[in-house]
Order: structure tokens, then sequence, then C-alpha cells
């Protein structure tokens, strides 16, 4: 291979970031109408097997655009850094915000809340063609943050996690019901609250303040940001990044024993034979308790260090098992060639072959997509091997 060849191996994964919207309208019966909600997805959905799904992000006030733009940015940056697992964005505008997202009505009556049913129920099937996994977090402000807490409480286990920015709606109402049932996982619950000044976030932060204060056991179990000399509307701004990067800790650092590295990014200590260490990565694919494959990255990213430090046989694993997540990327097959060469050429070849056959199907000429699958015909030629 020459240098176009090598240098594509490490170029897909860092263009999987743009992202791809699709607008769905579903004919509510709850809300006896035409509704529109807008998914946020990766653009590596391509390349995805049945076996990658996807943890989904709900963030209410869709209609409000410097609320959503915020938002929807913080997800999409703080995937590409790894510290929150790529997903199912869906944004949720509301025709009528007051009687959408007011909760009293619902805490008075078992009887649940449109908005709540056209999120659990009749959404659902929407979403099931992009692959969703179990965990699920909602995210809302003000008006809709009350109602998040409300859906997060109400859905009993349907929600993983809520994130509610300067809440204030029946918000003693909210934390009693945490009180009264601690089963509902409090400590998954991120608020945050903004500015005591008068003309920053004063009535939200006193509302607040003064709830918590009564319930001292449950404020503590819950993750609190206090956005200190912040206005209203700028709360979730700039509390959200804080608030999303420390619930999505433990899947930052998920994959962060194995494989460690020095500062000559060379392995710190002897890995464990393949199996052994392909088991530890394994068990570390979760999000939360559920289970979530690694990512196109976290794949190139753990294969890379074995493969630095001269440990080839674990570098291929890696590969390998990233195919059965990622079976149409071709720069996993053109990762693997040329360590397969070195092994077995009946291997190397199938690898290229696969990689070439992959090249060329999109809707839309590409120039460099041509590029490259000319240059790997010549290698397959120079090799001696056939792409029939």
């Amino acid at each position: 291979m020459n240098q176009l060849l090598a240098a594509w191996v490490w170029l897909i994964p860092n263009l999987l970031f743009a992202g791809i919207v699709d607008t769905i309208s579903i004919e509510s019966k709850v809300f006896g109408g035409l509704r529109e909600v807008y998914v946020h997805l990766p653009d590596d959905m391509e390349f995805h097997s049945d076996l990658v799904r996807l943890p989904v992000i709900y963030v209410l006030d869709g209609q409000h655009e410097w609320f959503v733009n915020p938002v929807t940015d913080d997800i999409r940056y703080l995937q590409y850094t790894y510290e929150i697992p790529r997903g199912i964005t869906v944004v949720i505008p509301h025709q009528d915000r007051m009687a959408e997202c007011a909760i009293g009505k619902g805490l008075d009556t078992n009887e649940p809340l449109p908005l709540f049913t056209f999120i659990t129920s009749e959404l659902e099937e929407y979403l099931e063609p992009y692959r969703p996994n179990a965990y699920r977090l909602i995210i809302g402000h003000s008006l809709s943050a009350s109602f998040a807490l409300y859906a997060y409480q109400r859905g009993n286990g349907f929600f993983t996690s809520v994130i509610a920015h300067s809440p204030m709606d029946h918000l003693d109402d909210l934390f009693r019901e945490f009180h009264d049932h601690p089963n509902l996982g409090v400590d998954r619950v991120s608020i945050s609250t903004g500015g005591v000044e008068h003309d920053k976030d004063l009535f939200h932060r006193e509302a607040f303040e003064k709830v918590a204060s009564r319930y001292p056991e449950i404020r503590s179990r819950m993750t609190v940001y206090e956005a200190d000399g912040v206005a209203h509307n700028a709360v979730p701004i700039v509390s959200n990044p804080m608030l999303l990067s420390k619930l999505f800790y433990s899947f930052s650092r998920r994959f962060g024993q194995i494989a460690q590295v020095d500062a000559e990014y060379r392995l710190v200590g002897q890995p464990d034979d393949p199996a052994v260490e392909l088991g530890k990565i394994i068990q570390a694919s979760t999000l939360g308790p559920y289970r979530y494959a690694p990512e196109i990255g976290e794949i190139f990213g753990l294969a890379s260090r074995y493969q630095n430090s001269g440990f080839m046989e674990q570098a291929i694993a890696v590969y390998e098992v990233g195919l059965t997540y990622y079976p149409k990327l071709i720069d996993l097959y053109l990762s693997l060639y040329p360590l397969y060469l070195e092994q077995d050429e009946q291997l190397a070849r199938n690898c290229l072959l696969k990689a070439y056959a992959l090249i060329g199907n999109g809707p839309e000429p590409d120039p460099e997509m041509d590029a490259l699958k000319e240059e790997i015909g010549t290698e397959i030629r120079n090799k001696g091997w056939s792409t029939d």
C-alpha cells in the first residue's frame, strides 16, 4: 500500500461527526393532531450492525432555538470528545407549552399527562427503526424541567436519568415524591439553578433552595449545579455541559483501565492474551446498567494502543470484534489487512477484497473514494489476486 491507502485508515473515524437530522411526523391521538419531532443521529449509522443499540436523549422545548441549539451542540461536541455516548437525540417542540408542560393536573390524577403518553408510547414505535437501547435521558428547562422530573418519576424506570434546568413548577410535590418513593432513583437526577440576583434567576433559585432545605437527604443525593451569576435563560447553556459530563463520567472512563499507555503512547505493562484482553473490553462495554457497544473511535483507540507497542495479536482481536459491530466500515478492513498479511495471506486477501467491494455503492460520485478504490485495486493486482 502506498501513503494514500495507509492514510485513509485513520480518516473516516475523524469525519464521523456532522450528524443526520430526520423529521418525524406523528398523528397523535393524545394531542388530537399532527406532531413533528426532530431526530438527531450520528452519521456513522450506515456502518452499524443490529448489535449497536443507541441511547436516547429527549430534549423538550424544541420550539425554542436559543435552548435547543446549545443543548444539541453540547451533546454533539461532548460525543465527539467521548465524554458522552453517541446516540439518538430527540427534539420535541411544543405547540402550547403551558398546557403541555404544566404538571399540576398530572399530580392530581392517576391519568398521565398527554405529553408523557406521547413520549413514552406514541413516539416509541417511530424510534425503533433507529435501534434505541433502554438508556433514556430527558432534559428540560424551567416549566419543561418540572415536566421532565414528573416524567422521570411517572415513568418508574422508563427514563434512566433526568436533567432539569432551573425548575420551579410544583417543586415541593416533586421533592416529596422522591422522599416518599426512594426507589425512584434520585441519584440519577441532575438539577441546575441560576444566580441569586434579582435580574438573574432569583425566584427559581429561591424556590429550589426553600424546597431543598426541607429535604436535605434528597438534595445530597442529587447532582446539583449552581450557576452563580447566570440569568434564568442562560442556565441551561452554562450548566448543560457540566451536568452531561458528570452524568456520563463513568462512560467516559469505561476503557480507561484497559491497555493503559504512558506519555509516549506505549503500554505501561504486559497485556494478557488476546482473548483475555478482549474479554475485558466486552465486559466494559456498558452504559449504566445496559450493554453498549464500543464506538468506532474507541475501537481504533484501543487497537492502536496495542499496535503501537507491538502487540499485534491483541490489535487484531480488537479490530475483529469491531467488525461484528461495524461490518461495513472500510477502515477496519484496511487496518486488518497489513496485520493479516504478516500472518495469513488468505485472510489478508479476503480483507482487501471486502474493502474493495464496499467502495462505490453510494448514490453520488465520490472522487476520494474512487481514488481509494483504484489504490486498493492496484494493491490487489500487485499481489496477483483478482477482484472478481
